[in-house]
């Protein structure tokens, strides 16, 4: 049986240009995923990796995971646009980890099909089964999708207020998921974390430690990063941002001061929790300093010159535009949080 990789890549200043191709790769699975590896190593600077899942020749896959790096597999999720009865609520990056005993998958989507495309995949590389649910923020695009992976009993496990925030959210979770289209959600979709870091904790899969840190208020209250050691692959959630302009619901100065943090740790590698599946790290941070960077400066001198709020707001982070999809409706929500944090300081 002869695997094609998918190679999809995006211009790094223009993250709405991209193209699709396929790269013959004779030989089996395993062959085919050692190449991909090897070519995503070496994408050059100018452009940005989206995915290269490995499929029989011919082929396209409905739901697939690249494999960024060994025993690490992320899906990409759709990330321009809200959830709708068209991409179903595939917006967000998932993880799943393999290690020599258990899974661990971090996020779990807007659904539960998510959740279910997820496990088929998983079962598809290994049959171990899923110890942790690991979440890294409160958001539903996050967090929906949970139920269909608990089948081997594993723990779900997040930020200390995560569990009160989910809860919190619940009802207005659901109907705004009913709203958009996806409407057979059900109060059973809730699922709420039963383990909560404070600060870090290390889980073991057998052989492969996962580092978790809970954070600051930064693009929320909830925000907790997964470090795989082994690979130094950092899975960021929505601390991490690319294509998709920055949502901002927790604190601009926070997410600035952790995003400085977390580009400090030990990682080669990063996955955001929307855009391409992985990026070189810390390098893969710039975009998103630069837009916090621009947020706050602008945001900083409209106060100062006395500039009220209504006529600041579509003169703040203006020179990040370009670089950034759905810009006007995001970035309008930032810079009218940004302006009363900074307001009120």
């Amino acid at each position: 049986m002869i695997f094609e990789i998918i190679l999809t890549s995006c211009l790094a200043w223009n993250p709405t240009d991209c193209g699709t191709g396929r790269v013959p790769s004779e030989g089996d699975l395993a062959t085919c995923r050692e190449r991909a590896r090897i070519i995503a190593a070496n994408v050059p600077r100018s452009a940005q990796l989206q995915s290269y899942p490995c499929v029989e020749e011919g082929q396209f896959p409905e739901f697939s995971f690249s494999e960024i790096a060994p025993g690490v597999f992320v899906h990409k999720g759709a990330h321009d646009g809200d959830p709708d009865p068209e991409n179903r609520g595939d917006l967000s990056n998932i993880t799943f980890i393999i290690g020599e005993s258990s899974v661990a998958v971090i996020d779990a989507g807007t659904h539960p099909w998510i959740g279910e495309a997820v496990l088929k995949e998983i079962r598809r590389e290994t049959a171990l089964p899923i110890s942790t649910i690991i979440l890294t923020h409160m958001h539903p695009d996050h967090v929906l999708g949970v139920r269909p992976l608990l089948v081997d009993g594993g723990s779900v496990i997040g930020h200390a207020r995560l569990g009160a925030a989910i809860s919190a959210r619940a009802g207005s979770y659901l109907d705004t998921m009913r709203r958009l289209g996806l409407d057979d959600l059900t109060e059973q979709d809730i699922v709420l974390p039963d383990d909560a870091v404070e600060t870090t904790r290390t889980l073991s899969l057998g052989n492969r430690e996962l580092v978790l840190t809970a954070h600051p208020s930064g693009h929320t209250n909830t925000d907790l990063t997964v470090l795989d050691v082994q690979t130094g692959t950092l899975i960021l959630g929505d601390l991490l941002f690319l294509g998709h302009t920055p949502v901002l619901d927790g604190s601009a100065l926070g997410w600035k001061a952790v995003l400085d943090d977390v580009s400090k740790l030990p990682a080669t590698l990063a996955v955001p929790g929307h855009g391409p599946v992985a990026v070189k790290w810390p390098e893969g941070a710039e975009p998103m300093q630069r837009y916090l960077d621009s947020l706050i400066r602008d945001t900083r001198n409209e106060l100062d010159a006395g500039t009220p709020m209504p006529d600041a707001i579509g003169r703040i982070a203006q020179s990040q535009r370009k670089y950034w999809l759905m810009f006007d409706r995001f970035n309008t929500r930032n810079a009218t949080a940004t302006y009363q944090e900074l307001g009120s300081e």
